[in-house]
């Protein structure tokens, strides 16, 4: 769970920084339920369109980072408005009920 956590945070911050144009970009953690932790990344960059997108693996490489632990990646995005990625990731064996919603 902490090497996805990292390279989650670490992609998301690599596109921020690439593609967005942004000036700020915030890290969150916090735990939304017993046995889950929530990363999430934002900036104020150009945002995209996610429908639209279908160029590099990054986008993809998150989720798959996410799922393989049995977690899971949103990513809301608004052009000129920034992006957020949110991943809700499983704190080991341990973690109650289903993945929280809203992340």
């Amino acid at each position: 769970m902490r090497l996805s956590a990292y390279r989650v945070a670490e992609e998301a911050m690599t596109n921020s920084l690439k593609h967005a144009g942004a000036h700020r970009l915030a890290i969150a953690l916090d735990q939304p339920s017993d046995g889950w932790l929530r990363l999430i990344v934002s900036d104020d960059g150009k945002g995209f369109d996610i429908d639209a997108e279908s160029g590099g693996v990054g986008l993809g490489t998150m989720r798959d980072y996410a799922e393989a632990v049995g977690g899971r990646v949103v990513i809301k995005s608004t052009n000129g408005r920034g992006t957020a990625v949110t991943a809700t990731l499983p704190l080991g064996n341990g973690a109650s009920g289903a993945n929280p919603q809203g992340a």
